[in-house]
């Protein structure tokens, strides 16, 4: 006989109440939830999606096609290439190439397997565009679908409910707005998964369920945005505790170590990308914020705070609100302030809801007011303890950015709520609400036909019209006492404003066709086209490298010339250039001291050492017809002739700049660093070994593999014949990054590298060599 004492002794899986095998029915809800998360996705996505994701508005807004979509084809290209230590390069050739960033979305597992699986073809612009489309249609499909999962499995709840609080999440107004910054969708749809994940770790321990509960959480960690990421994962095991506490698990010491082993498929999720969180920490030790014009592209939580008077965009996010600027406003909608008033307004809010489901509704309802009062600025005491006392948080504008995960705990109230609205079966609620929503639904109505302008200085408006409506529905439905009629009009009304908002992006003023127009260097295969060939005809260089010197935002608060633009161009040309910029933040110091982003007329633009750019073989400069005029480059570097300049658009100007180096005779390969030169004669070769001294001759070498009996100590026995079949010349191994290192054993000062390639054949084998030092 096994008594009660000695059943808490059991492993915690029999002490929770579950078993290993699959339960009846387990296999079913899978499918409909897989089917409900693909309807709900494809009716939020579908605008986006269709016509090959060219009315996918969202991708042409200022983040995304600033910064994020050419940021995925540089990325792409790198490592479809193999270039996967490319990725931290922060100077290349003395241009600015491709700096580390904690929002660097592109290494998202989704965005790397498609990298390596199109590595041997060629991927335009638009079809990352609509790569870009459909793996934000496929978060949120995965969101609902594991919000599904979860709330089934882990809390028994009825598939209605389930469905309403993983829909009213993965297809949220906070995601619809936050498609203009991916990163963030990114980070916030694993949440679910994550909670899932790990409860079914414990539901079901193997190796199995733990290497797959680690993975949610290297999805949310390299979604772009490395403070959001960890708040998912943070919340996800925090949600995956709050439910298993909520499910009836026995005894404090078996919550406790519940909470424990929840953790561990996080743990180990957080392992797995630590090389890339530590490469992350040591790039942003090394790039402070360019002080200089921190006021003019960075903000604070107080800076970008709701105010009090625009709370009433909670109810209806259309309503005008005095306050500006703002990250994204707080939203309930009608609807769920209309299932909070009915629910609190009865004598017992909670009557037939068990216990734990209330634990959880009052939690989840904690949870989503602190996050909400934090993003009051000063007028919330809440944010002001976050913003004095948690520097790291407070002194960047991502609060609200929160809201993104903390409104899960408002939906998950919500949905307890309509269990208890709808369990006594025997009365219906509302009856006032219902009045006074249809009197204000008919009295909004012919004051907005009658009086448009005085309405809408009011701020009435046709959104307002819609929510009331939702509203006057929903409580008709509330009435007629079906559980499943009630649960399902509250999952349309209460996304039908974010429904609404997804469709606006596809809207035509906000298609490919309209937006290249106003985009022509980003978007115009043409212009770029008319780019390239301007560029090629004026160097013969392998690499080519230009100067930004416009201003970062133009009167029209758009990019005046994209300072991503080699990116667009990365499978037709070696572009790079000399820039401060990336994504306005994070730019290492020491190629800041060189490239300072100042404000000059209140124009944010980059004042560039020229002194640096013609050492390192600059070749061209951006520049405003103005800058020009007004002596923004020094005399010397102009051309004499103005037919070489090239108009663009926005009333800019392309030349290339004047440069003795450029002129240079024998100048085999040219990267703007290293310029390697015909040594001609082997007399020449002699008369330059006898001016210097070899200071590498016969000092250690290690090399990643070589080729044949070309061993790397042959690069500096001080020998210079270049016949490989004598014996004397170095050859790497036949493999992508061949490398050769040699260590002089001592610091020397260097005045330059002489390398003598090889003369048989094959010299090109040694172009777009890569030099470095490092004492």
């Amino acid at each position: 006989m096994i008594t009660g004492a000695e059943k808490r002794e059991d492993p915690p899986r029999a002490a929770a109440g579950v078993v290993n095998n699959v339960r009846p029915g387990e296999s079913l809800r899978r499918w409909v939830a897989l089917l409900i998360a693909t309807i709900a996705s494809a009716c939020f996505n579908i605008g986006a999606l269709r016509e090959g994701s060219s009315h996918a508005g969202y991708t042409f807004t200022g983040d995304v096609l600033d910064f994020c979509w050419p940021a995925l084809l540089k990325i792409r290209d790198l490592i479809a290439h193999g270039n996967f230590t490319a990725i931290d390069v922060s100077q290349f050739n003395g241009s600015s190439e491709f700096f580390l960033s904690p929002n660097m979305y592109g290494v998202h597992p989704v965005f790397v397997v498609f990298a390596l699986l199109s590595s041997p073809f060629s991927v335009d612009a638009i079809t990352m565009q609509r790569v870009l489309a459909w793996s934000l249609a496929g978060a949120t499909a995965v969101s609902v679908y594991y919000s599904i999962r979860l709330l089934q499995e882990h809390l028994g709840w009825e598939t209605w409910r389930a469905s309403f609080v993983a829909v009213s999440y993965g297809c949220s107004m906070y995601f619809a707005t936050y498609v203009v910054q991916p990163m963030f969708v990114l980070c916030a749809a694993p949440v679910p998964w994550i909670a899932f994940a790990a409860l079914n770790w414990i539901k079901r321990p193997s190796v199995k369920t733990f290497l797959i509960g680690g993975l949610p959480v290297v999805f949310a960690m390299l979604g772009g945005y490395l403070p959001l990421g960890m708040a998912a994962t943070g919340a996800g095991v925090a949600l995956a505790i709050l439910i298993a506490g909520c499910g009836g698990f026995e005894g404090q010491r078996l919550r406790f170590r519940h909470g424990i082993l929840l953790t561990f498929p996080a743990i180990l999720g957080l392992f797995v990308v630590s090389p890339f969180l530590l490469a992350t920490h040591q790039f942003l030790l090394a790039s402070p914020v360019n002080a200089t014009v921190q006021s003019g592209i960075s903000y604070s939580a107080h800076d970008l705070a709701n105010s009090p008077e625009a709370a009433i965009r909670s109810l209806a996010l259309q309503t005008p609100s005095p306050h500006q600027p703002f990250e994204v406003f707080v939203y309930i909608g009608l609807v769920g302030a209309c299932i909070l008033i009915v629910c609190l307004t009865r004598p017992n809010p909670f009557r037939g809801v068990p216990p734990g489901e209330r634990r959880l509704a009052v939690s989840g309802l904690v949870i989503y007011a602190v996050s909400v009062l934090s993003t009051f600025g000063q007028a919330s005491p809440i944010s002001d303890l976050m913003f004095y006392f948690l520097p790291l948080l407070g002194k960047m504008h991502i609060y609200q950015r929160y809201l993104l995960i903390t409104h899960l705990g408002l939906l998950l109230s919500l949905a307890v709520m309509l269990k208890a609205i709808t369990h006594e079966t025997g009365r219906a609620d509302g009856r006032i609400l219902l009045i006074g929503s249809g009197t204000a639904l008919v009295s909004v109505s012919y004051f907005l036909s009658v009086h448009q302008n005085a309405a809408r200085a009011g701020g009435l408006t046709a959104s307002l019209v819609m929510e009331l409506i939702s509203v006057f529905l929903f409580l008709v439905f509330l009435r007629t006492r079906n559980r499943l009629a009630i649960g399902c009009s509250a999952l349309l009304f209460v996304n039908l404003a974010s429904l609404d908002k997804m469709y606006d992006w596809s809207l035509p003023a906000n298609n490919l066709a309209h937006n290249t127009a106003r985009n022509p260097v980003s978007l115009q295969t043409d212009q770029q086209l008319r780019i390239i060939q301007y560029l090629s005809r004026h160097t013969k260089k392998e690499l080519v490298k230009y100067v930004d010197v416009t201003a970062l935002w133009g009167a029209d608060g758009r990019i005046v010339f994209p300072k991503t633009f080699p990116y667009w161009l990365v499978d037709r040309l070696k572009l790079s250039s000399y820039s401060g910029f990336n994504f306005s933040q994070a730019v290492r110091k020491d190629y800041q001291a060189m490239m300072p982003i100042s404000k000059v007329n209140d124009q944010i633009v980059l004042v560039p050492d020229w002194s640096w750019v013609e050492a390192t073989g600059g070749d061209f400069v951006v520049i405003s017809a103005a800058q020009l005029a007004a002596g923004a480059i020094p005399g010397h570097l102009i051309p004499e002739d103005n037919t070489e300049r090239l108009p663009l658009p926005k009333d800019l100007v392309l030349l290339p700049l004047k440069q003795s180096l450029r002129a240079s005779v024998g100048v085999l390969w040219d990267n703007g660093v290293f310029r390697l030169r015909d040594a001609g004669s082997w007399a020449t070769a002699d008369a330059i070994l006898a001016k210097s001294t070899n200071i590498a001759r016969g000092k250690m070498t290690r090399t990643s593999g070589s080729l044949g009996g070309a061993r790397s100590e042959l690069v500096v026995d001080g020998k210079v014949n270049g016949n490989y079949q004598d014996g004397g010349v170095f050859h790497s191994a036949l493999s992508l990054q061949s490398w050769i290192e040699v260590d002089l054993g001592a610091i020397y000062p260097i005045s330059a590298v002489r390398l003598w390639n090889r003369t048989d054949c094959c010299g090109e084998r040694l172009r777009d060599a890569a030099f470095s030092f490092r004492r």
